[in-house]
This record gives structure tokens, C-alpha cells and sequence, in this order.
């Protein structure tokens, strides 16, 4: 058979065409790297999509869907800087938000020569070239600068940025037309079998043999190439369940020889069933790399599959109540051997946004339609509590693009080809609940300075915390408060934390049973210029968190 392939570690693939393009790696940018280290447990971690973030006309930048919006600075809703509301890569800055995780840019199945073709890009074709379609022209080498400059742009306002890679399968096909790249070099030896099938634990067609020494050295190349090329500082991994253990081991060790802070984690699940060991939660301990954490996940706001069913801000279930507490304690009791194992988060790209979640669970209707006025009011008390316990939680906080916001994709649960329509952040939703907004911005600004909320070792969170009950009537057996202490010896000062949680739709009686706490965060207030004093006896307002210290 005479077919073209195309070699898979090419480094600019101009897919639609067929061909690739030679290119010297010296033409581009040298790679600019971040100013400062930053310890991995301080990463509040910021999931974006190159496209979603400005390719509607609100988001006032000039690139409009583009890898070069994330280099243009200043820009404002509509463009007006009298609105007052800071769109795109100024957003991030405002928000406080210090790691970029940009879903995939590798080449990936869809049309770049279509402006409007819209795609999340989980179904990889080339893994060494950025993708076409978020370059200023899909015909030529633009992406490669393109995307260095992005990155250059992002470290210079002080951002990690990570990539979410997808490892795990490709697009190709196994005959015919699809096969264009590795079945066309050594048919089948990429991919993993079972029982005589091609296996689909992925759920999208094929496996990637990750165990195979070649497949295994590949994707090793291939990471460190886009670390040290494009200056990347870590990857989300995709079904990361069908990567083998060694592998991951592998990969970790790898790049950590790179850069010893380098952030690796992903999603310790399959698509379907597999062959291999999957890598599952738990089986990251002390290895170096980390794990999304979907036990609290659902804890918080009831299971993603089942749009109705309620959580713990809904009120659901001591079984929740229980998941809440390991969560809070970064699943040192369940499957992390430290506290920054787990990646915490009520929303990313995958499922309901959160605002629309909460829509269908508390509501019961099957279908979305835009909430009367006091279902959005409970819609909103109960989106900043989720919220308030990821951002008060031991682990590393994840948080989707424009959930600071209230985003809503309008009861679309997977949108990975629903288009701009569905996925485009309307940049006017900020203005609206930018009260919202400024919730979230303060809890990230106190949680970056305040190292009780993010401490690393299992031992030094169980010395630290102590969970308090005892300050709640004991008929409102849903709430939850604990305390976290340290002893600074430079200053001889003992500080205490109290952190107080009321999932009930009504304001509940406190007795701290000791004076001197101080307010930092009640209610929608943020005392950011001085802490002032509250009496033991309070009561903490309905579906809130509240901070309070002492020293």
C-alpha cells in the first residue's frame, strides 16, 4: 500500500493540508521563565480554554479566540475601561488566580480552516505542533510563535501555566483514510489491545499503549519538548487512569529533573474498561504527582452524572457530611499521603457548571430556563459556599473559566462541540454578579498568604486542626467548624484559625466558648484593612462560610 504519513514528533503540522513544515527552532521567541519559583501548595490553579475566554466581543481584545489574546494587557468589557470590569489575562490578575491551566492546543481533530468550527480538542491528532485554528493563519508556522508568545506573556505577569495533554488516545483510525500517522509506521504497535480488540477505555475509539517502551519514550519526548521549547510548567493529564503507573512514574521523574517544581496531576479514572491497572486515586502517594478529586467533588454538590441529586450545600445525606470533612482535611484519611495529592474543585470544563447544577437540583426541572429571582438568590449562597469550602480546603483549589462569575452553559452538560454560543464567556455576566466576583477574589487573596490554608505534610495537618461541633447547637447537626493553630516561634504568637460553615437557609447560633476572635471573611465582607472584633455569641449567616482569628 502506498501511503503518506506524517511523522508523529513533527513539530509543525499544518494538518489540514496533509504536510508538515520544517522549521528551526531558533527563528522563534526564546522562551521567557517565570520571574520567581512559587512552592506547589500555593498553586490556585485557573482552567481556561484558548477560544471560551475571548472570542466573544465583550472581552474587548483585538485577537478575538486567539492564543495572542492572552498576550494583549489591559483590556475591558466591550472595551471601555469606564465599565470598570477587567476582561481575559487582566481578569486572572484581578482574581489573584496564579496557575493558567489552558485546555489542549495540541493539533487535534476539527477544521482550522473553519473560523467558526469550535472544539474542546480531546481528540489529539499530532502532539508536537500547536493547533491551527487559535493561530492568526492555520497555514504556516504563526502558531509556533504564536503560542510562545502566549506563554512568554502569561509568565511575565507571574502565571504558572500548565497544559492539559491527552495521552491517554488519539484520532487516528485503524484503516482507510484514518490512518495518517503511527498505524502508518508500524500498524497497531501504539496501541493497546484486549482480547483480540482494539480496547476503548477511553471511550473514543482506541488506547494509547502507554506500557510499550517506544509509546512510553514518546510521550517523555514530547512532554520535555513542550517544557522546554515552549517553557510550559506542568501538565493536567486526561484520562490519566489509562496511563500506566510506570509510566506516570516515568513522566514525573522526568521532568522533575527539568524543574524540581514542575506540577503534574490528572484525572485518576478511565472512560471504559481497560486491559491494564488503571492508575487510580491513591496510587499517587509519594510519587509526585497529584490527583483531581472527585469524592469531594460530589460531596459538595451531589454526583455530576445525576444533574437533580444534592449534596451537602443542598442539604443531602450525613454521608456527605462525613466526605465534606476528608475533603477539608485533603484526603489524608481516604487516599492522599499529603494534602496537596488532591486537587479540589466543584466545576471544571467536563459536566454542568455549577450554577447549573444547582438550577436542576434544587428546582427538579428537566430542562434549563433562565431562574426567577429567588432561585438565582439561592442559586448564589449556595455557589459561594461550594466555593468557600474548595478555597478554604487543605489541597490545591481548581477553578473553571468564569465560575467567579456564576458561568451557566445553559443546562449543557457536554459542550466539547455545542460552539460559541454555549461556550463563549460573555464578559457582561461579570458586571452583573460582580459581587460574586469580589467574594472569590478575596477568599484566593487570604488564602495566598495565610499558610494555615495550605499546609503539606499529613502529620502537620492533624497537629493543626481540630474539628469543633461542640459550637453549634446541637440540632443543627449540618453544620460544621474547626479550628486551625500554629505556633509561630519567631514571634512567640500562637494563631488560630476558626472556620465556620452554615449549609442551612437560615442564620444559626455560635458560641466560640473562648473571647477574642476577630472577623476576616463574614458573610459577603472581607475585612482586608483590619480585623474587627466579634463577641463569642454570634449568629453566622444562612449557606455561609465564615473566618474568623485569633492571635
Amino acid at each position: 500500500i502506498n501511503r503518506n504519513v506524517l511523522d508523529p514528533y513533527a513539530k509543525c503540522v499544518i494538518a489540514d493540508t496533509g504536510r508538515c513544515m520544517i522549521t528551526d527552532t531558533s527563528d522563534y521567541p526564546d522562551k521567557i521563565p517565570l520571574k520567581d519559583r512559587f512552592n506547589i501548595n500555593k498553586s490556585i490553579i485557573y482552567e481556561i480554554h484558548v477560544r471560551d475566554i475571548s472570542i466573544d466581543k465583550s472581552s474587548g481584545v483585538k485577537n478575538n479566540g486567539k492564543y495572542l489574546a492572552l498576550t494583549e494587557n489591559d483590556t475591558w468589557l466591550n472595551g471601555d475601561e469606564n465599565s470598570g470590569i477587567k476582561t481575559v489575562k487582566s481578569h486572572l490578575k484581578e482574581l489573584g488566580v496564579n496557575t493558567v491551566q489552558i485546555m489542549p492546543i495540541q493539533d487535534f481533530e476539527n477544521d482550522e480552516k473553519d473560523p467558526n468550527h469550535y472544539n474542546w480538542g480531546y481528540m489529539p491528532r499530532f502532539f508536537n505542533t500547536p493547533d491551527g485554528s487559535y493561530a492568526s493563519d492555520w497555514r504556516n508556522d504563526s502558531k509556533i510563535r504564536e503560542t510562545k508568545e502566549m506563554v512568554n506573556s502569561l509568565h511575565a505577569d507571574g502565571f504558572r501555566v500548565i497544559l492539559d495533554v491527552v495521552y491517554n488516545h488519539t484520532s487516528e483510525g485503524f484503516s482507510g483514510n484514518g490512518i495518517y500517522s503511527f498505524n502508518g509506521l508500524v500498524p497497531f504497535f501504539y496501541y493497546r489491545f484486549g482480547n483480540g480488540h482494539i480496547s476503548n477505555g477511553s471511550g473514543c475509539g482506541n488506547e494509547l499503549r502507554t506500557e510499550s517502551r517506544m509509546v512510553r519514550k514518546f510521550i517523555v519526548d514530547s512532554l520535555k519538548y513542550w517544557m522546554e521549547f515552549y517553557g510550559f510548567d506542568g501538565f493536567r493529564f486526561d484520562l490519566m487512569g489509562l496511563i500506566d503507573l510506570q509510566t506516570m512514574e516515568t513522566i514525573t521523574d522526568e521532568l522533575k529533573s527539568i524543574s524540581p517544581d514542575v506540577l503534574v496531576y490528572g484525572e485518576p479514572w478511565t472512560g471504559g474498561l481497560t486491559p491494564i491497572q488503571p492508575t487510580y486515586k491513591g496510587m499517587q502517594k509519594n510519587k509526585g504527582f497529584f490527583v483531581f478529586n472527585d469524592e469531594y467533588r460530589d460531596a459538595i454538590k451531589g454526583a455530576v452524572f445525576n444533574k437533580k441529586e444534592k449534596g451537602f450545600v443542598q442539604m443531602a445525606g450525613h454521608h456527605n457530611y462525613d466526605k465534606i470533612i476528608q475533603g477539608i482535611l485533603g484526603s489524608i484519611n481516604t487516599f492522599a499521603a499529603s494534602p496537596i495529592e488532591s486537587l479540589n474543585y466543584v466545576e471544571v470544563h467536563d459536566n454542568n457548571t455549577l450554577f447549573d447544577k444547582l438550577y436542576f437540583s434544587i428546582t427538579g426541572n428537566e430542562n434549563f430556563s433562565e431562574p426567577a429571582h429567588d432561585v438565582e438568590f439561592k442559586i448564589e449562597l449556595m455557589h459561594r459556599l461550594c466555593n468557600f469550602l474548595i478555597l478554604t480546603s487543605q489541597g490545591i483549589p481548581v477553578l473553571h473559566l468564569g465560575q467567579d462569575f456564576m458561568r451557566t452553559k445553559f443546562g449543557v452538560e457536554n459542550s466539547y462541540n455545542s460552539g460559541d454560543n454555549i461556550n463563549k464567556i460573555d464578559w457582561n455576566r461579570k458586571s452583573r454578579f460582580n459581587k460574586i466576583f469580589n467574594y472569590y477574589k478575596s477568599i484566593i487573596e487570604f488564602r495566598k498568604t495565610h499558610p494555615l490554608l495550605t499546609l503539606t505534610s499529613e502529620s502537620g495537618l492533624r497537629d493543626a486542626i481540630e474539628f469543633r461541633r461542640d459550637i453549634f447547637d446541637g440540632h443543627y447537626e449540618f453544620c460544621l467548624a474547626y479550628m486551625l493553630e500554629h505556633y509561630n516561634l519567631d514571634s512567640n504568637i500562637t494563631e488560630k484559625l476558626l472556620i465556620l460553615i452554615n449549609p442551612y437557609d437560615k442564620p444559626i447560633k455560635v458560641d466560640t466558648k473562648e473571647d477574642g476572635f476577630k472577623k476576616i471573611l463574614f458573610g459577603l465582607d472581607y475585612f482586608r484593612n483590619g480585623y474587627p472584633d466579634i463577641d463569642r455569641h454570634f449568629e453566622i449567616p444562612q449557606t455561609s462560610g465564615c473566618i474568623l482569628i485569633k492571635t
